[in-house]
């Protein structure tokens, strides 16, 4: 029978190397005790469940380097890892541990910023315009000067433009205005 059991845990970014040492029950993670490492009781719970499930919890001395991500990926990098270890220890541990999911690699990860989210959290998206069309579009829609830069905008019988939440407000009888220059006719606008 080896002397000590090695097993490989991972969960989000966080990678722990454990080895299993026949002895009292003593979890050290990074040469600090667990009470030391992890300030929270759910993650010294998470860190001995594979050890509880197996009733193994004084018979094994527990040595881990852990690095990456945060507390709760490491704790449940920990986790995997003993319950790796477990198994090269006794194969009979196998169906208790896999019916728990310990041995399972959480495959959940950090979801990818997503496209126009500067200024917003991490994954979320840009929340939709009430008439979000990108782009600046020509319609065929005759313009009346008022004062400045502001347009009238009377639609033509072939185009039809709608309001826009950036340049385009429509007054109370449904009319169109504009700060976009005309060009050639036609007015830009930016819908």
């Amino acid at each position: 029978m080896a002397d000590r059991f090695y097993g490989t845990g991972r969960r989000k970014k966080s990678i722990a190397r454990v080895y299993l040492v026949p002895g009292t029950g003593k979890i050290t993670i990074n040469k600090r005790d667990i009470d030391d490492y992890f300030g929270l009781e759910t993650l010294k719970v998470i860190v001995r469940q594979a050890l509880v499930a197996t009733e193994t919890t004084d018979k094994f001395d527990i040595l881990v380097n852990v690095h990456g991500g945060g507390t709760t990926g490491q704790a449940g990098a920990i986790r995997h890892g003993i319950a790796r270890a477990l198994v090269q220890a006794d194969g009979d541990y196998r169906p208790t541990l896999k019916a728990a999911g310990f041995l399972t690699r959480d495959p959940r990860m950090k979801e990818r910023k997503n496209s126009r989210s500067v200024n917003r959290d991490q994954a979320r998206c840009e929340k939709p315009w009430k008439f979000n069309v990108s782009g600046v579009f020509s319609f065929a829609i005759s313009a009346e000067k008022i004062s400045g830069n502001r347009f009238l905008l009377r639609e033509s019988a072939a185009a039809s433009a709608g309001a826009c939440d950036k340049c385009n407000r429509q007054d109370r009888t449904g009319q169109l205005f504009c700060d976009r220059a005309v060009l050639g006719g036609s007015v830009s606008l930016c819908l």
